[in-house]
């Protein structure tokens, strides 16, 4: 099966010096990293890095690596998706065509042979902060998580598959930005019916599994089904996923003071340490999907936010 291990592995077989390990200690929410991917940016150097020890938001080092800049060049399209290094542009557009038209659907398999299931956190166990997240840049709020993220439609079942920034706010709770694209449509569906929705937000996967969730096709078709195709060669067997219903699942509760929490429900595979965390369900924290009417802060464009709670 495929990973992100694998890939840097299949990477450093065919590019050696694309592949750059480092392994002094880096600070993610000082900028340090960001600092080195733009400097390599300005002079034209675009290798994947590997941060063997960045800190995280508390400070500290663990067991978890970084990796950033897997997927911004020809050549690692081209190992990602399997595809021969003498392969012109065009070609390879064709090719992705092709197999976006071979739609291959996931394999469902048992939660206890789930690799994401390795590790479960929840309730007080989970903790953001242990992950090493990332100040992008000098304007912005706080950290961002913005790998992509999963929901089904209520109504078809369709698996949608996006990105969204998610601003850390504090230990168990982000930001969710939706605009109105085929998330939101979901998101609608659920609090039409005053219900949850429930999202995974999925970190460390395969280069092509990230590349996929790009997709912008019709909202009838799932994503799933088109990075099992578009991944054909190098996801083999096909996607697997997991058949718990212990997805990630952030809703949205107003509390007394009107301001948005967002919950979040983790279902991770994070390089060198995968796990699933999930949020406590208390009574008292339990989130609830309100009607929007109730929720004065859900702007016109379905951002949806709060004022910015300190790391």
């Amino acid at each position: 099966m495929k990973s992100l291990r694998t890939f840097i592995a299949d990477m450093r077989r065919a590019y050696p010096s694309e592949v750059v390990s480092i392994a002094k200690t880096v600070n993610p929410l000082t900028y340090d990293v960001t600092a080195i991917v733009k400097q390599l940016g300005a002079l034209k150097k675009f290798p994947v890095l590997v941060f063997e020890q960045p800190l995280n938001a508390h400070g500290s080092a663990n067991d978890m690596k970084l990796v950033m800049s897997a997927e911004n060049s020809q050549k690692k399209i081209q190992v990602a998706l399997g595809i021969p290094a003498e392969t012109d542009r065009a070609e390879m557009a064709r090719e992705c065509l092709r197999r976006e038209a071979a739609k291959i659907g996931p394999v469902i398999v048992r939660k206890d042979a789930a690799p994401v299931k390795e590790i479960i956190q929840t309730g007080a166990l989970v903790d953001l902060c242990e992950l090493p997240l990332l100040r992008h840049h000098e304007m912005d709020g706080g950290p961002y998580i913005d790998m992509s993220s999963v929901a089904r439609d209520r109504g078809s079942g369709v698996y949608n598959c996006s990105y969204h920034r998610m601003e850390i706010k504090d230990r168990n709770h982000t930001g969710f930005l939706m605009t109105l694209q085929h998330m939101w449509r979901i998101f609608r569906g659920y609090e039409e019916a005053n219900e949850e929705c429930p999202i995974a937000t999925v970190i460390g996967h395969h280069p092509a599994y990230q590349m996929g969730a790009c997709y912008g096709g019709p909202f009838e078709v799932s994503e799933y089904e088109i990075i099992g195709g578009g991944a054909s060669n190098c996801l083999c067997p096909p996607m697997r996923r997991s058949s718990s219903k212990a997805h990630c699942s952030p809703a949205n509760e107003w509390s007394k003071d009107r301001s948005a929490k967002l919950t979040v429900i983790w279902a991770c595979k994070v390089f060198n340490s995968r796990r699933a965390m999930k949020c406590a369900r208390s009574r008292a924290g339990a989130a609830r999907c309100i009607p929007r009417s109730s929720r004065p802060k859900v702007t016109s464009r379905g951002w949806i936010w709060r004022e910015k709670a300190p790391i």
